[in-house]
């Protein structure tokens, strides 16, 4: 496996999300930064090629809690089905743990030709957003937080992607989606 680069796309996954990325990039975990809104993330290499269970889960968030980091990337080639319920609940206390794994990021998917631009908007943007259009939140279509770009982006449920197409009939078209729960497996 080409470890370089699935570094590299790590860091543009990381700097995308606007933190602040460690140069080279540590082997097992770290932590990184964003000055804009000062949380921290926890990024987590799995310690082998297997797939992860609760008890990593566990150890997982006992390091969130002691860098005070609210999310995480786990890096692993899978998770137990009692580890993937364990991500689940999580959510409900404020942690997401994003499990990715290491092979999708030979390739950076947010420079693919058919994956049409994804940005998160912030919430000021949403609110302008439901009033010029005098809409709901419920009334936007649905992104699931398992999309691979609603996962490289660290999207979680209620937030809002603005996705820019380029249609040949009518040119560059902009459309929005909530995320909304879903399984992260």
């Amino acid at each position: 496996m080409d470890i370089a680069r699935i570094h590299c796309t790590l860091q543009k996954l990381l700097a995308r999300r606007g933190y602040t990325t460690p140069d080279p990039v540590p082997p097992t975990h770290f932590t990184v930064h964003r000055d804009t809104d000062n949380v921290t993330l926890l990024v987590y290499r799995a310690p082998d090629d297997s797939r992860v269970g609760v008890g990593v889960v566990r150890d997982l968030v006992k390091m969130m809690d002691e860098v005070g980091a609210p999310d995480s990337i786990l890096l692993t080639a899978g998770t137990t089905s009692s580890a993937t319920s364990s991500i689940h609940a999580l959510m409900a206390t404020g942690k997401f743990i994003v499990p990715i794994i290491p092979s999708s990021l030979l390739f950076d998917i947010f420079e693919h030709a058919s994956v049409p631009h994804h940005r998160m908007l912030r919430a000021a943007e949403v609110e302008d957003l439901l009033k010029t259009r005098k809409l709901t939140l419920d009334q936007f279509p649905s992104i699931k937080m398992n999309d691979p770009m609603c996962r490289y982006l660290g999207g979680k449920p209620g937030d809002v992607f603005e996705i820019t197409r380029n249609r040949p009939t009518v040119g560059y078209h902009l459309y929005y989606r909530k995320v909304v729960d879903g399984s992260l497996e």
